[in-house]
Protein backbone atom coordinates (compact mmCIF):
# COMPACT_ATOMS: atom_id res chain seq x y z
CA UNK A 1 0.00 0.00 0.00
CA UNK A 2 2.77 2.61 0.69
CA UNK A 3 4.72 1.60 -2.32
CA UNK A 4 1.23 2.56 -4.14
CA UNK A 5 0.83 5.46 -2.55
CA UNK A 6 4.23 6.90 -2.97
CA UNK A 7 3.91 6.47 -6.62
CA UNK A 8 0.75 7.90 -6.26
CA UNK A 9 2.87 11.01 -5.12
CA UNK A 10 5.49 11.01 -7.16
CA UNK A 11 2.36 11.36 -10.55
CA UNK A 12 0.64 14.19 -8.87
CA UNK A 13 3.98 16.34 -8.53
CA UNK A 14 5.72 14.94 -11.79
CA UNK A 15 2.26 16.15 -13.75
CA UNK A 16 3.13 19.63 -11.83
CA UNK A 17 6.52 19.75 -12.71
CA UNK A 18 6.08 18.43 -16.23
CA UNK A 19 2.86 21.16 -16.92
CA UNK A 20 5.36 23.66 -15.80
CA UNK A 21 8.18 22.87 -18.10
CA UNK A 22 5.20 22.69 -20.93
CA UNK A 23 3.79 26.41 -20.27
CA UNK A 24 7.44 27.50 -19.80
CA UNK A 25 8.28 26.34 -23.41
CA UNK A 26 5.02 27.47 -24.72
CA UNK A 27 4.57 30.80 -22.90
CA UNK A 28 0.74 31.04 -23.34
CA UNK A 29 -0.30 34.79 -23.68
CA UNK A 30 -4.32 34.34 -22.86
CA UNK A 31 -5.27 34.71 -19.38
CA UNK A 32 -8.34 32.10 -18.25
CA UNK A 33 -9.75 35.09 -15.88
CA UNK A 34 -9.03 38.20 -18.44
CA UNK A 35 -10.58 35.95 -21.34
CA UNK A 36 -13.14 34.00 -19.71
CA UNK A 37 -15.85 33.39 -21.96
CA UNK A 38 -14.41 32.06 -24.62
CA UNK A 39 -12.51 29.58 -23.08
CA UNK A 40 -15.17 28.48 -20.06
CA UNK A 41 -16.58 25.50 -22.33
CA UNK A 42 -13.09 24.29 -22.72
CA UNK A 43 -12.21 24.44 -19.22
CA UNK A 44 -15.52 22.81 -17.30
CA UNK A 45 -14.96 20.57 -20.23
CA UNK A 46 -11.16 19.38 -18.96
CA UNK A 47 -11.91 19.91 -15.11
CA UNK A 48 -14.84 18.13 -15.32
CA UNK A 49 -13.13 15.33 -17.23
CA UNK A 50 -10.62 15.46 -14.19
CA UNK A 51 -12.88 14.97 -11.74
CA UNK A 52 -14.49 12.10 -13.63
CA UNK A 53 -11.71 9.98 -13.15
CA UNK A 54 -12.47 9.75 -9.24
CA UNK A 55 -15.66 9.10 -10.15
CA UNK A 56 -15.03 6.43 -12.34
CA UNK A 57 -13.19 4.56 -10.17
CA UNK A 58 -15.93 4.52 -7.42
CA UNK A 59 -18.61 3.66 -9.85
CA UNK A 60 -16.52 0.37 -11.36
CA UNK A 61 -15.73 -0.48 -8.06
CA UNK A 62 -16.65 -4.19 -6.79
CA UNK A 63 -18.85 -2.90 -4.31
CA UNK A 64 -21.13 -0.54 -6.27
CA UNK A 65 -21.59 -2.86 -8.89
CA UNK A 66 -22.81 -5.61 -6.95
CA UNK A 67 -25.73 -3.31 -5.69
CA UNK A 68 -28.81 -3.40 -6.45
CA UNK A 69 -30.16 -1.14 -8.90
CA UNK A 70 -32.10 1.00 -6.93
CA UNK A 71 -29.03 1.76 -4.76
CA UNK A 72 -26.89 2.35 -7.49
CA UNK A 73 -29.51 5.09 -8.67
CA UNK A 74 -29.66 6.24 -5.38
CA UNK A 75 -25.45 6.45 -4.70
CA UNK A 76 -25.10 7.86 -8.09
CA UNK A 77 -26.97 10.71 -7.52
CA UNK A 78 -24.88 11.04 -3.98
CA UNK A 79 -21.88 10.51 -5.65
CA UNK A 80 -22.09 13.47 -8.54
CA UNK A 81 -23.37 15.62 -6.17
CA UNK A 82 -20.19 15.00 -3.91
CA UNK A 83 -18.29 15.41 -6.69
CA UNK A 84 -19.71 18.66 -7.67
CA UNK A 85 -18.84 19.95 -4.35
CA UNK A 86 -15.22 21.41 -5.67
CA UNK A 87 -16.47 22.94 -8.70
CA UNK A 88 -18.31 26.17 -9.37
CA UNK A 89 -21.70 27.46 -8.36
CA UNK A 90 -23.84 26.57 -11.46
CA UNK A 91 -21.75 22.54 -11.59
CA UNK A 92 -23.50 21.79 -7.90
CA UNK A 93 -26.97 23.49 -8.47
CA UNK A 94 -27.17 21.21 -11.83
CA UNK A 95 -26.27 18.06 -10.00
CA UNK A 96 -28.47 19.19 -6.96
CA UNK A 97 -31.32 18.29 -9.14
CA UNK A 98 -30.23 15.14 -10.28
CA UNK A 99 -29.06 14.40 -6.66
CA UNK A 100 -33.13 15.16 -6.09
CA UNK A 101 -34.62 13.44 -8.65
CA UNK A 102 -32.84 9.74 -7.87
CA UNK A 103 -33.88 10.55 -4.23
CA UNK A 104 -37.81 11.25 -5.00
CA UNK A 105 -37.15 7.89 -7.31
CA UNK A 106 -35.50 5.91 -4.69
CA UNK A 107 -38.29 7.30 -2.04
CA UNK A 108 -41.20 5.98 -5.02
CA UNK A 109 -39.74 2.87 -4.81
CA UNK A 110 -39.69 1.97 -0.89
CA UNK A 111 -41.98 4.52 0.71
CA UNK A 112 -39.54 4.73 3.77
CA UNK A 113 -39.15 8.43 5.11
CA UNK A 114 -38.01 8.87 8.57
CA UNK A 115 -39.59 11.62 10.84
CA UNK A 116 -37.08 14.71 11.28
CA UNK A 117 -35.25 15.82 14.23
CA UNK A 118 -36.46 18.18 16.98
CA UNK A 119 -33.13 19.94 15.82
CA UNK A 120 -34.17 20.84 12.26
CA UNK A 121 -37.34 22.87 13.60
CA UNK A 122 -34.91 25.14 14.95
CA UNK A 123 -33.38 25.85 11.27
CA UNK A 124 -37.19 26.35 10.17
CA UNK A 125 -37.45 28.56 13.05
CA UNK A 126 -34.62 30.28 11.80
CA UNK A 127 -35.78 30.30 8.64
CA UNK A 128 -39.54 31.13 8.87
CA UNK A 129 -38.07 34.41 11.15
CA UNK A 130 -35.67 35.81 8.62
CA UNK A 131 -38.90 36.07 6.28
CA UNK A 132 -41.29 37.42 8.48
CA UNK A 133 -38.51 40.13 8.65
CA UNK A 134 -39.01 40.83 5.14
CA UNK A 135 -42.30 43.12 6.10
CA UNK A 136 -40.06 45.76 6.92
CA UNK A 137 -36.98 45.25 4.84
CA UNK A 138 -36.32 48.95 3.09
CA UNK A 139 -34.87 46.27 0.35
CA UNK A 140 -37.44 43.51 -0.48
CA UNK A 141 -35.95 42.82 -4.21
CA UNK A 142 -32.67 41.75 -2.64
CA UNK A 143 -34.40 39.89 0.48
CA UNK A 144 -36.15 37.97 -1.52
CA UNK A 145 -32.86 36.97 -3.25
CA UNK A 146 -31.60 36.56 0.05
CA UNK A 147 -33.91 34.29 0.94
CA UNK A 148 -33.27 31.34 -1.72
CA UNK A 149 -30.03 31.01 -0.34
CA UNK A 150 -32.10 29.00 2.46
CA UNK A 151 -33.56 26.56 0.13
CA UNK A 152 -30.22 24.00 0.63
CA UNK A 153 -31.09 24.29 4.38
CA UNK A 154 -34.40 22.86 4.09
CA UNK A 155 -34.14 20.77 1.33
CA UNK A 156 -30.89 19.04 1.92
CA UNK A 157 -31.99 17.43 5.81
CA UNK A 158 -35.57 16.22 4.18
CA UNK A 159 -33.38 14.29 1.16
CA UNK A 160 -31.35 12.53 3.27
CA UNK A 161 -34.59 11.28 5.93
CA UNK A 162 -36.13 9.49 2.62
CA UNK A 163 -33.12 7.08 2.68
CA UNK A 164 -30.07 5.18 5.33
CA UNK A 165 -26.69 4.41 4.12
CA UNK A 166 -24.72 1.56 5.11
CA UNK A 167 -21.43 2.10 7.07
CA UNK A 168 -19.88 0.89 3.77
CA UNK A 169 -21.67 2.92 1.37
CA UNK A 170 -20.83 6.32 3.71
CA UNK A 171 -17.06 5.19 3.48
CA UNK A 172 -17.30 5.23 -0.24
CA UNK A 173 -18.35 8.67 -0.68
CA UNK A 174 -15.92 10.25 1.51
CA UNK A 175 -13.28 8.14 -0.09
CA UNK A 176 -14.63 9.54 -3.17
CA UNK A 177 -14.45 12.96 -1.75
CA UNK A 178 -11.14 12.50 -0.67
CA UNK A 179 -9.53 11.48 -3.95
CA UNK A 180 -11.95 14.61 -5.83
CA UNK A 181 -10.95 16.86 -3.01
CA UNK A 182 -7.15 16.01 -4.10
CA UNK A 183 -8.06 16.33 -7.91
CA UNK A 184 -9.41 19.91 -7.02
CA UNK A 185 -5.83 20.65 -5.79
CA UNK A 186 -3.76 19.43 -9.02
CA UNK A 187 -5.99 21.25 -11.50
CA UNK A 188 -5.78 24.82 -9.06
CA UNK A 189 -2.29 23.94 -9.11
CA UNK A 190 -2.10 22.95 -13.28
CA UNK A 191 -4.47 26.54 -13.23
CA UNK A 192 -2.01 28.64 -10.67
CA UNK A 193 0.96 27.69 -12.82
CA UNK A 194 -0.70 28.73 -16.23
CA UNK A 195 -2.14 31.86 -15.02
CA UNK A 196 1.37 33.20 -13.26
CA UNK A 197 3.13 32.54 -16.56
CA UNK A 198 1.21 34.20 -18.67
CA UNK A 199 1.17 37.53 -16.54
CA UNK A 200 5.23 36.86 -16.79
CA UNK A 201 5.55 36.23 -13.29
CA UNK A 202 7.75 34.31 -11.24
CA UNK A 203 5.91 31.28 -9.73
CA UNK A 204 7.23 32.16 -6.06
CA UNK A 205 4.45 34.54 -6.55
CA UNK A 206 1.82 31.68 -5.62
CA UNK A 207 3.51 30.75 -2.59
CA UNK A 208 4.09 34.01 -0.61
CA UNK A 209 1.74 35.20 2.04
CA UNK A 210 1.03 38.88 1.97
CA UNK A 211 -0.24 41.58 4.86
CA UNK A 212 -3.88 41.93 3.47
CA UNK A 213 -6.50 40.41 1.30
CA UNK A 214 -7.64 43.25 -0.35
CA UNK A 215 -5.08 44.59 -2.20
CA UNK A 216 -1.43 43.46 -1.50
CA UNK A 217 -2.14 39.38 -2.63
CA UNK A 218 -2.57 41.06 -6.37
CA UNK A 219 -0.37 40.31 -8.96
CA UNK A 220 0.17 43.32 -10.96
CA UNK A 221 2.07 43.01 -14.22
CA UNK A 222 1.63 45.30 -17.54
CA UNK A 223 -1.21 46.98 -15.71
CA UNK A 224 -3.23 43.13 -15.33
CA UNK A 225 -4.47 42.71 -11.91
CA UNK A 226 -5.01 39.24 -10.78
CA UNK A 227 -5.80 38.00 -7.36
CA UNK A 228 -3.79 34.62 -6.53
CA UNK A 229 -7.12 32.70 -5.60
CA UNK A 230 -8.52 33.32 -8.57
CA UNK A 231 -5.67 32.48 -10.79
CA UNK A 232 -5.70 29.27 -8.94
CA UNK A 233 -9.55 28.33 -8.93
CA UNK A 234 -9.86 29.93 -13.00
CA UNK A 235 -10.66 26.21 -14.00
CA UNK A 236 -13.81 26.04 -12.18
CA UNK A 237 -14.85 29.92 -11.87
CA UNK A 238 -15.65 29.50 -8.01
CA UNK A 239 -12.29 32.03 -6.65
CA UNK A 240 -13.49 33.01 -3.38
CA UNK A 241 -10.40 31.52 -1.42
CA UNK A 242 -12.80 31.49 1.84
CA UNK A 243 -15.63 29.48 0.49
CA UNK A 244 -12.93 26.63 -1.62
CA UNK A 245 -11.96 26.23 2.35
CA UNK A 246 -14.94 25.00 3.01
CA UNK A 247 -14.49 21.92 1.01
CA UNK A 248 -10.43 21.47 1.57
CA UNK A 249 -11.60 21.09 5.25
CA UNK A 250 -14.01 18.93 4.69
CA UNK A 251 -11.15 16.77 2.67
CA UNK A 252 -9.22 17.12 5.23
CA UNK A 253 -11.45 15.65 7.83
CA UNK A 254 -12.96 12.87 5.51
CA UNK A 255 -9.16 11.61 5.22
CA UNK A 256 -9.16 11.33 8.74
CA UNK A 257 -11.83 9.47 9.02
CA UNK A 258 -10.67 7.69 6.52
CA UNK A 259 -7.20 6.94 7.72
CA UNK A 260 -9.08 5.56 11.07
CA UNK A 261 -10.99 2.94 9.08
CA UNK A 262 -7.71 1.59 7.24
CA UNK A 263 -9.20 3.13 3.82
CA UNK A 264 -6.21 5.10 3.30
CA UNK A 265 -2.58 4.88 4.84
CA UNK A 266 -0.40 7.33 7.06
CA UNK A 267 1.39 7.88 3.88
CA UNK A 268 -1.88 9.33 1.98
CA UNK A 269 -3.55 11.27 4.54
CA UNK A 270 -0.15 13.35 5.33
CA UNK A 271 0.44 13.98 1.71
CA UNK A 272 -2.85 15.04 1.05
CA UNK A 273 -3.51 17.26 4.26
CA UNK A 274 -0.05 19.01 3.25
CA UNK A 275 -1.54 19.61 -0.42
CA UNK A 276 -4.47 20.76 0.71
CA UNK A 277 -2.42 23.55 3.16
CA UNK A 278 -0.38 24.45 0.62
CA UNK A 279 -3.27 25.41 -1.19
CA UNK A 280 -4.67 27.61 1.46
CA UNK A 281 -1.02 29.22 1.86
CA UNK A 282 -1.35 30.07 -2.13
CA UNK A 283 -4.78 31.16 -2.48
CA UNK A 284 -4.43 33.55 0.28
CA UNK A 285 -6.63 32.22 2.31
CA UNK A 286 -5.88 32.60 5.97
CA UNK A 287 -9.03 31.24 7.43
CA UNK A 288 -8.62 28.20 5.28
CA UNK A 289 -5.21 27.96 7.11
CA UNK A 290 -6.61 28.13 10.77
CA UNK A 291 -9.51 25.51 10.15
CA UNK A 292 -7.23 23.06 8.30
CA UNK A 293 -5.39 23.35 11.23
CA UNK A 294 -7.81 23.08 13.77
CA UNK A 295 -9.46 19.96 12.22
CA UNK A 296 -5.63 18.49 12.61
CA UNK A 297 -5.43 19.28 16.05
CA UNK A 298 -9.62 17.84 16.55
CA UNK A 299 -7.46 14.94 14.94
CA UNK A 300 -5.05 14.72 17.36
CA UNK A 301 -6.70 14.94 20.11
CA UNK A 302 -9.24 12.08 19.02
CA UNK A 303 -6.22 9.80 18.56
CA UNK A 304 -5.56 10.72 22.33
CA UNK A 305 -7.90 8.62 22.92
CA UNK A 306 -6.85 5.55 20.91
CA UNK A 307 -4.64 2.78 21.79
CA UNK A 308 -0.83 2.86 21.99
CA UNK A 309 0.11 2.38 18.41
CA UNK A 310 -1.93 5.38 16.85
CA UNK A 311 -0.84 7.68 20.07
CA UNK A 312 2.65 7.02 18.15
CA UNK A 313 1.64 7.85 15.46
CA UNK A 314 -0.12 10.51 16.11
CA UNK A 315 2.46 11.61 17.88
CA UNK A 316 4.86 11.50 14.65
CA UNK A 317 2.14 13.38 12.58
CA UNK A 318 1.61 16.25 15.10
CA UNK A 319 5.58 16.56 15.68
CA UNK A 320 5.75 16.92 11.63
CA UNK A 321 3.05 19.40 11.69
CA UNK A 322 4.17 21.57 14.17
CA UNK A 323 7.71 21.60 12.21
CA UNK A 324 6.19 22.70 9.25
CA UNK A 325 3.92 25.15 10.72
CA UNK A 326 6.92 26.72 12.81
CA UNK A 327 8.98 27.17 9.31
CA UNK A 328 5.85 29.01 7.87
CA UNK A 329 5.53 30.73 11.00
CA UNK A 330 9.38 32.06 10.64
CA UNK A 331 9.38 32.65 7.16
CA UNK A 332 5.80 34.86 7.49
CA UNK A 333 5.77 36.21 10.59
CA UNK A 334 5.91 39.99 9.73
CA UNK A 335 3.03 39.74 7.55
CA UNK A 336 0.71 36.77 8.53
CA UNK A 337 0.10 37.77 12.20
CA UNK A 338 -0.62 41.31 11.07
CA UNK A 339 -3.35 40.03 8.67
CA UNK A 340 -5.35 38.61 11.30
CA UNK A 341 -4.49 42.01 13.54
CA UNK A 342 -4.95 44.51 10.66
CA UNK A 343 -7.69 43.63 8.95
CA UNK A 344 -8.85 47.02 8.52
CA UNK A 345 -12.42 46.92 6.60
CA UNK A 346 -13.45 44.30 8.47
CA UNK A 347 -13.32 46.77 11.57
CA UNK A 348 -14.78 49.64 10.00
CA UNK A 349 -17.69 47.20 8.89
CA UNK A 350 -18.13 45.43 12.06
CA UNK A 351 -18.31 48.74 13.80
CA UNK A 352 -21.27 50.05 11.50
CA UNK A 353 -22.90 46.71 12.18
CA UNK A 354 -22.76 47.33 15.91
CA UNK A 355 -24.14 51.19 15.38
CA UNK A 356 -26.97 49.71 13.36
CA UNK A 357 -27.54 46.98 15.54
CA UNK A 358 -28.16 49.63 18.59
CA UNK A 359 -30.57 50.99 16.51
CA UNK A 360 -32.86 48.18 15.89
CA UNK A 361 -32.08 45.72 18.62
CA UNK A 362 -35.00 43.50 18.58
CA UNK A 363 -36.74 43.90 15.18
CA UNK A 364 -32.92 44.38 13.04
CA UNK A 365 -33.74 46.31 9.60
CA UNK A 366 -35.28 43.02 7.68
CA UNK A 367 -33.54 40.55 5.44
CA UNK A 368 -31.43 42.21 2.77
CA UNK A 369 -31.39 45.51 4.52
CA UNK A 370 -28.10 45.48 5.79
CA UNK A 371 -26.48 46.40 2.40
CA UNK A 372 -28.57 50.00 2.30
CA UNK A 373 -27.54 50.18 5.65
CA UNK A 374 -23.69 49.83 5.09
CA UNK A 375 -24.36 52.26 1.58
CA UNK A 376 -25.39 54.87 3.77
CA UNK A 377 -23.13 54.99 6.66
CA UNK A 378 -20.03 54.13 4.87
CA UNK A 379 -20.78 56.58 1.93
CA UNK A 380 -17.68 58.93 1.89
CA UNK A 381 -15.18 56.83 3.78
CA UNK A 382 -11.65 57.15 2.99
CA UNK A 383 -11.10 53.27 2.96
CA UNK A 384 -11.60 52.08 -1.32
CA UNK A 385 -11.94 48.51 -0.15
CA UNK A 386 -15.51 49.54 1.18
CA UNK A 387 -17.46 50.64 -2.32
CA UNK A 388 -19.26 47.58 -3.38
CA UNK A 389 -22.98 46.93 -4.00
CA UNK A 390 -22.90 43.54 -2.31
CA UNK A 391 -21.40 45.11 1.26
CA UNK A 392 -22.32 42.84 4.29
CA UNK A 393 -21.58 41.92 8.04
CA UNK A 394 -18.65 39.70 7.24
CA UNK A 395 -19.44 37.64 10.86
CA UNK A 396 -22.22 35.29 10.79
CA UNK A 397 -24.15 36.08 14.12
CA UNK A 398 -23.35 40.05 14.26
CA UNK A 399 -25.11 40.21 10.91
CA UNK A 400 -27.97 37.94 11.59
CA UNK A 401 -28.51 40.63 14.77
CA UNK A 402 -28.42 43.18 12.37
CA UNK A 403 -30.90 42.11 9.98
CA UNK A 404 -33.60 39.62 11.48
CA UNK A 405 -33.08 41.19 15.54
CA UNK A 406 -31.95 39.44 18.31
CA UNK A 407 -34.75 36.51 17.73
CA UNK A 408 -32.29 36.07 14.48
CA UNK A 409 -29.14 36.13 16.67
CA UNK A 410 -30.27 33.53 19.61
CA UNK A 411 -31.91 31.57 17.26
CA UNK A 412 -28.33 31.30 14.70
CA UNK A 413 -26.16 30.57 17.62
CA UNK A 414 -28.67 27.69 19.45
CA UNK A 415 -28.08 26.17 15.69
CA UNK A 416 -24.42 25.88 16.08
CA UNK A 417 -24.85 24.37 19.55
CA UNK A 418 -27.51 22.22 18.63
CA UNK A 419 -25.38 20.96 16.02
CA UNK A 420 -22.44 20.33 18.23
CA UNK A 421 -24.50 18.31 20.80
CA UNK A 422 -25.82 16.50 17.84
CA UNK A 423 -22.20 15.65 17.05
CA UNK A 424 -21.06 14.60 20.50
CA UNK A 425 -23.99 12.16 20.83
CA UNK A 426 -23.61 10.68 18.06
CA UNK A 427 -20.08 10.29 18.69
CA UNK A 428 -19.56 11.83 15.58
CA UNK A 429 -15.75 13.11 14.88
CA UNK A 430 -16.38 14.39 11.51
CA UNK A 431 -19.66 16.67 12.15
CA UNK A 432 -17.67 17.72 15.47
CA UNK A 433 -14.62 19.09 13.56
CA UNK A 434 -16.31 20.74 10.73
CA UNK A 435 -18.79 22.41 13.08
CA UNK A 436 -16.18 23.62 15.24
CA UNK A 437 -14.72 24.92 11.52
CA UNK A 438 -17.75 26.51 10.80
CA UNK A 439 -17.98 27.95 13.98
CA UNK A 440 -14.48 29.70 13.05
CA UNK A 441 -15.59 30.40 9.49
CA UNK A 442 -18.82 32.63 11.11
CA UNK A 443 -17.21 34.99 13.00
CA UNK A 444 -15.15 36.27 9.77
CA UNK A 445 -17.76 35.33 7.01
CA UNK A 446 -21.46 35.08 6.05
CA UNK A 447 -21.97 32.07 4.65
CA UNK A 448 -25.84 31.78 5.67
CA UNK A 449 -25.86 34.80 3.28
CA UNK A 450 -24.54 32.77 0.31
CA UNK A 451 -26.09 29.62 -1.94
CA UNK A 452 -22.06 28.32 -1.76
CA UNK A 453 -21.86 28.70 2.17
CA UNK A 454 -25.50 26.72 2.97
CA UNK A 455 -25.37 24.09 0.30
CA UNK A 456 -21.72 23.15 1.46
CA UNK A 457 -22.58 23.37 4.80
CA UNK A 458 -25.54 21.60 4.73
CA UNK A 459 -24.40 18.81 2.14
CA UNK A 460 -21.27 17.69 4.47
CA UNK A 461 -23.34 18.35 8.16
CA UNK A 462 -25.92 15.64 6.24
CA UNK A 463 -23.55 13.44 5.27
CA UNK A 464 -21.21 13.66 8.60
CA UNK A 465 -24.36 13.29 11.06
CA UNK A 466 -26.00 10.58 8.56
CA UNK A 467 -26.81 7.64 11.20
CA UNK A 468 -26.08 4.48 8.79
CA UNK A 469 -27.35 0.67 9.06
CA UNK A 470 -26.00 -2.30 8.25
CA UNK A 471 -27.38 -4.14 5.05
CA UNK A 472 -29.61 -6.69 6.99
CA UNK A 473 -31.38 -3.66 8.53
CA UNK A 474 -32.26 -2.19 5.16
CA UNK A 475 -33.46 -5.31 3.88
Amino acid sequence: MVKKDLLLISVFISVIALWYFVVTLWQPTASIMVDAQPYRPILWFISLAALAIPLSLYLTDTQFKSLPNDRKILLLGLAFLTTSMVHSLRCFIDTQFFFFLTTIVYFVRHRQYRKPTWEYWFVVSYIVWNLITLLWTPDLRFGFKYARNFIPMLAYPLMFLSFTLTSDELNGLLKLFWRVALMAVLLSFLSGIYEITVLRTPVSELFHLRITMLKDNIIDVNGVEQYTCNMLYGWSGNGHPSYNALWAVAASISGFYLLRRRLITYVEYLFGFFSLLALQFSAQSRIGIVMLILSFLAAFFYLLNAKANSKVKANAIAISLLAVVFLLFLTYKPTFLSAYHNDVARSIIWDSAIQVIRLKPLTGTGLGGTTQQYVTSLLGHPWPGLYFENIYAHNQFLGDWMQSGVVGFILSIAIVILTFVMSVRRRSYTAFAYTLAILLFMFIEMPLRFIQGTTLITFFLCLFLHKTQSPKELS
